[in-house]
């Protein structure tokens, strides 16, 4: 039976930009062991690594799904769970200033929440497993639109 393509969503995303989120990474570039050893080292020496998505450089990057990956990376790297997280909200917020308002739950703090499906201090992985975001204290609709634009520009050349 053919399929009738007209009936096949689209996705905005071009096909060589899908491929990059799929591919296996390959091997590691030089130096890689390295800083992997300094970050370790750096993070149970008290040093805070920040997790944070990239998403105004690279059109491979996906905002939200990049953070996922980086906060695996970081736990592979012998991190815990718990620090990857911190560095992903409440380590991020001091670093630009907005730990009175953001970064943790407190009361008096904005609140915004990603409901999971899982343990991610057991396995980080499980912070991909996204059930429900509550922003401003409303739902918020994740269903795929094709024709949602990343409301953060992109830079076009270098040194921009």
């Amino acid at each position: 039976m053919r399929r009738n393509s007209s009936r096949i969503p689209t996705s905005p995303f071009p096909a060589d930009v899908k491929a990059t989120w799929i591919r296996e990474p390959g091997r590691a570039r030089a130096g890689y062991a390295n800083i992997a050893l300094f970050l370790k080292q750096f993070s149970d020496a008290g040093g805070k690594i920040l997790a944070a998505t990239d998403t105004g450089c690279c059109t491979q990057i996906i905002p939200g799904l990049s953070l996922h990956y980086e906060m695996q990376m970081i736990t592979d790297l012998g991190v815990s769970p718990m620090k990857a997280i911190q560095g992903a909200t409440l380590w991020a917020a001091e670093v630009i200033g907005q730990q009175k308002d953001l970064g943790s739950v407190e009361p008096g703090k904005l609140a915004d929440f990603t409901i999971i499906e899982g343990d991610p201090l057991a396995d980080i992985g499980a912070t991909k497993n996204v059930r429900m975001v509550i922003k401003d204290g409303v739902v918020v609709d994740t269903t795929y639109d094709p024709a949602w634009v990343n409301p953060i520009p992109r830079r076009v050349g270098r040194g921009q």
